[in-house]
């Protein structure tokens, strides 16, 4: 359970969750994003959810606070479970493979 009241703004996302797909959220650091993501968990049980984080810190934090639906994953172990990698020329290898067509190339 969540230790403090929501805001009208954080109840407004997770009323918004069963009309959408996916929602995009614009906040500030300390605006109770993680707070949000905590509600939405615990209001969807049942639903599979993905956190990903900047770095291994990051996402060692928000595992101890997070329930089990959430997984927590840092970009970069995303990226490599997918075979994707960020060593040189790595972009421009991901570019190939993606039809993205690099500026000046």
């Amino acid at each position: 359970m969540i230790s403090h009241s929501l805001t009208d703004e954080q109840r407004a996302i997770i009323a918004a969750l069963p009309h959408h797909k996916s929602i995009k959220v614009y906040a500030l650091a300390g605006t109770g994003k993680t707070t949000t993501l905590k509600a939405i968990a615990q209001a969807y049980p049942k639903a599979k959810m993905l956190y990903l984080a900047f770095n291994k810190a990051i996402a060692d934090e928000a595992k101890s606070k997070f329930p089990p639906n959430v997984e927590v994953r840092t970009v970069h172990s995303l990226a490599f479970s997918r075979g994707l990698s960020f060593g040189p020329g790595s972009y421009r290898c991901f570019c190939q493979r993606s039809g993205i067509r690099q500026a000046g190339g």
